[in-house]
């Protein structure tokens, strides 16, 4: 993906996620970014916050991009360095999955 569709992606991400903020009444310290930590220790999403952020995300990205993903895959780690531990690795892993979905 170019820079630029990766800056589309990350806004996808980043409006899911305030979506997501939103609906369970939760202000993070800081407005979120490619740091925000999404899982583990310091996370600004609990177990099912990160649950509802993938559902909504494969919803967008079918929506934004016409593509249908499956974001939460047997190869995909939800702990420490996983797909799913900040904005910035979510949105590097769905880049990656729309990047097979194109090919």
């Amino acid at each position: 993906m170019s820079a630029v569709e990766r800056g589309r992606v990350l806004a996808l991400v980043l409006s899911g996620l305030n979506a997501v903020l939103a609906e369970a009444k939760k202000t993070p310290p800081e407005p979120p970014g490619e740091a925000t930590l999404l899982a583990g220790r310091g996370a600004v999403l609990d177990s099912l916050g990160l649950v509802s952020l993938v559902v909504d995300l494969e919803k967008r990205t079918e929506e934004e991009f016409g593509a249908v993903l499956t974001l939460a895959q047997e190869d995909s780690e939800p702990q420490a360095e996983g797909p799913f531990r900040s904005v910035g690795s979510l949105t590097d892993h769905l880049c990656r999955l729309l990047g097979q979905e194109t090919a």
